[in-house]
């Protein structure tokens, strides 16, 4: 629920991929009373697939690589 939270403030970065709709049931505490809470987000797709993905098909990038890499996820964060 707090990814979700956190994701929605952000929209409209270029480096943050675009929540299309959230669907929540679950637990939730709220004083004496817990509800259960669980959040489902619905992404856009985007081409190429994950990061993660390519750096375990990979193994390594280059150094030039990496460095756009990192500088597009710490303009995200």
């Amino acid at each position: 629920m707090n990814d979700a939270q956190v994701i929605s403030r952000v929209q409209g970065h270029p480096n943050i991929i675009a929540v299309r709709e959230v669907y929540m049931s679950g637990v939730m505490k709220h004083g004496a009373t817990e509800r259960k809470v669980f959040a489902v987000m619905v992404l856009e797709t985007l081409r190429g697939g994950e990061l993660y993905y390519h750096i375990r098909q990979r193994g390594k990038f280059s150094e030039g690589t990496a460095r756009r890499f990192f500088v597009q996820l710490a303009s995200a964060l």
